[in-house]
């Protein structure tokens, strides 16, 4: 997972994503470019993007949920944060909202996406010190702000939730 994570910071998140779906051109539903020269089409980034990298970085029961969090964050592109931080919120906010009975393996998508956030938090800090300016969206706050993020936190506060550490996590 972190070799993937390391490939997508060299190489960036379509080349990567082009790789992966031309390697797997015969398993996946994605077309895959013709020739391996040929760059991936941002509909077709965006669309693996969001239908299969949010869902599976995001999966329930996974046992390695940083490193997932960590390639989604990796996976972020500049032309594309706007539309891409859309998909991961709406993905967890939903998954959240959707959930029914708690079980004893449940997974609280808020959990998921607090830890996505203090990670992001994390690396802006560490970008900003080593004044590593590739990726201007690590450098503005504003584009970080959503108004999902904003509406499932007052929703959180305002709920008696029996989640309370998932919820205190995420408000924090």
């Amino acid at each position: 997972m972190r070799l993937l994570s390391v490939a997508v910071s060299l190489f960036g998140p379509q080349k990567i994503v082009q790789e992966l779906c031309i390697s797997n051109e015969a398993n996946s539903s994605y077309y895959a470019p013709a020739h391996k020269d040929k760059e991936l089409g941002p509909e077709l980034f965006m669309q693996v993007f969001e239908g299969t990298f949010v869902p599976w970085c995001l999966l329930e029961y996974n046992s390695s949920p940083n490193a997932r969090l960590d390639l989604l964050l990796a996976l972020l592109n500049d032309e594309y944060f706007s539309e891409q931080w859309q998909m991961i919120l709406s993905y967890a906010i939903n998954q959240e909202k959707s959930e029914s009975e708690p079980g004893p393996q449940e997974v609280h998508y808020l959990d998921l996406l607090a830890m996505l956030l203090e990670k992001a938090r994390t690396e802006i800090a560490r970008r900003k010190m080593n004044n590593d300016f590739i990726h201007q969206f690590w450098f503005t706050p504003d584009k970080w702000q959503h108004e999902l993020l904003e509406s499932t936190a007052v929703a959180v506060a305002c709920s008696p939730s029996p989640h309370m550490t998932s919820s205190a996590r995420f408000l924090w």
